[in-house]
């Protein structure tokens, strides 16, 4: 069973015999077998709990860095705010203030990195919150179990 359950998360923190894996990114969604189960089946439980906006903050945060063109990056950046950072937007994450007000002074020329701040927060929140309430969920049980499905219950 530990074996089973060491297996499990590390397929959640997207590491496999050692390698850091992409865990999480802006492909997710696209992925739904294999070593890429764990993050696709914790998207589907905070979604289900209501609670999705961290994830898909960080993953839209994964796929905001990659973007090389200046005019891309501002027009995303500008969208990134309105939908998660913008009091009383639609899936406003939970950021401190002064993260907040970092972002609103560095969107007019946005970095890459521009978000990073607050990725690191909404991760802090997942990390601390909703992944202990995955890990005792039975959509994390079935997980378990189909990583070794040979295995007698």
């Amino acid at each position: 069973m530990q074996g089973r359950q060491q297996r499990a998360e590390e397929l959640m923190s997207g590491t496999v015999k050692g390698e850091r894996q992409e865990a999480v990114s802006g492909e997710l969604e696209s992925h739904a077998v294999g070593k890429n189960d764990g993050p696709v089946v914790y998207a589907a439980y905070l979604k289900m709990e209501h609670s999705d906006e961290n994830i898909k903050f960080w993953m839209a945060c994964e796929t905001y860095k990659k973007i090389a063109s200046r005019w891309s990056r501002t027009s995303r950046a500008k969208k990134l705010y309105k939908i998660y950072i913008q009091p009383e937007s639609p899936r406003e994450i939970n950021i401190d203030s002064s993260t907040r007000e970092t972002i609103i002074k560095n969107i007019r020329e946005p970095t890459p990195t521009c978000f990073e701040e607050a990725q690191k927060i909404v991760y802090m929140h997942m990390e601390r919150d909703s992944y202990p309430r995955f890990l005792k969920s039975e959509m994390y049980q079935k997980l378990l179990k189909t990583i070794q499905p040979n295995h007698n219950s």
